[in-house]
């Protein structure tokens, strides 16, 4: 495929070229790349955007700085949306950025916290659960032992999504090493 860039032209009126050129400051493009993504759309041929997905095994401790320039109001406006996530502007903006990549939830303090609570009340009714299915196992009737199997069943289910849950909230306060995901790899 040649890289050789060539240029289309068409003729608008002076009343359409203002909306357009209103509608791309307003979306902050230029026009050439506004008119770009428009082709791209129409198209459709618009490269699959690539995705990425954390590697437990493989925490990323490294850190590097990277600096944005944004305008006051901007940075007030993160600063109200960090707080009501309950997060410093940092780690939200770090949020952001790993919910952009993975396509995943990143959870505030606040969700985090639900989680826990939810997860221990959980974990509790497991072991009442398991409790009771011992006590029905010891038992020879053919309808407690029956009983007993929903019940371990069940208990199955919770410590599976006690597992998921505890998986969520350590992907959300760690960091992992983010690669870019194959089609083989699972979400």
């Amino acid at each position: 495929m040649s890289t050789e860039l060539r240029q289309i032209k068409t003729r608008v009126t002076a009343e359409f070229q203002a909306r357009w050129k209103a509608k791309c400051a307003s979306a902050h493009l230029s026009d050439s790349d506004a008119l770009r993504l428009a082709m791209l759309q129409f198209i459709g041929d618009s490269a699959a955007p690539v995705s990425y997905m954390a590697i437990a095994e493989c925490p990323d401790m490294s850190r590097r700085r990277q600096e944005i320039r944004l305008a006051d109001s901007e940075i007030e406006g993160i600063s109200e949306l960090a707080q009501a996530f309950g997060a410093s502007r940092p780690k939200y903006l770090v949020n952001l950025v790993r919910g952009h990549l993975l396509r995943e939830p990143q959870l505030g303090m606040t969700e985090l916290a639900g989680l826990g609570e939810s997860n221990k009340q959980l974990a509790a009714l497991g072991r009442h659960f398991n409790q009771i299915a011992k006590k029905l196992n010891s038992d020879e009737n053919v309808e407690a032992h029956s009983i007993a199997q929903a019940l371990n069943r069940l208990k199955e289910e919770i410590d599976e999504h006690l597992a998921y849950v505890y998986r969520v909230m350590r992907s959300n306060l760690d960091r992992w090493s983010i690669v870019e995901a194959t089609n083989d790899d699972d979400r």
